[in-house]
């Protein structure tokens, strides 16, 4: 949780339309966001600015801010957190998966790679 997200998945799996609540929450000055607001028409473009800025200005920024900021009286999005957890957990089991070299992977120079991704597709799917 404490990884640092990108500004891609943040647009897509904290799609809020309470952007300058949040935003706040996330320690977003007030002025910045009036800025936001005015140079923009649309909400998605108010939306990615605002979480630009953010990894712009919060070097420790990590998921378990956006988690906590959402879930917050003033911005209220409680069921958007929960799906973002879930694919934060998704997102980290696949990653474990991913990286699971076995020796002969790794120590036969002439193996079928495509033999090798359909043995990995296949762990992935069927965890042990």
């Amino acid at each position: 949780m404490e990884e640092r997200p990108d500004l891609a998945e943040l647009v897509e799996q904290a799609p809020t339309n309470k952007w300058r609540q949040l935003g706040l929450q996330l320690g977003i000055s007030p002025n910045r966001l009036e800025e936001i607001n005015l140079n923009y028409s649309f909400v998605a473009d108010f939306r990615q600015n605002m979480y630009s800025e953010w990894l712009r200005t919060t070097p420790q920024a990590s998921r378990k801010q956006v988690l906590s900021a959402l879930k917050t009286t003033s911005v209220a999005e409680v069921y958007m957190a929960e799906k973002y957890y879930k694919f934060i957990l998704q997102l980290s089991q696949d990653n474990d998966n991913s990286s699971h070299f076995t020796e002969s992977n790794v120590l036969q120079p002439n193996a079928d790679i495509s033999a090798v991704q359909d043995r990995q597709r296949t762990e992935r799917k069927y965890p042990e």
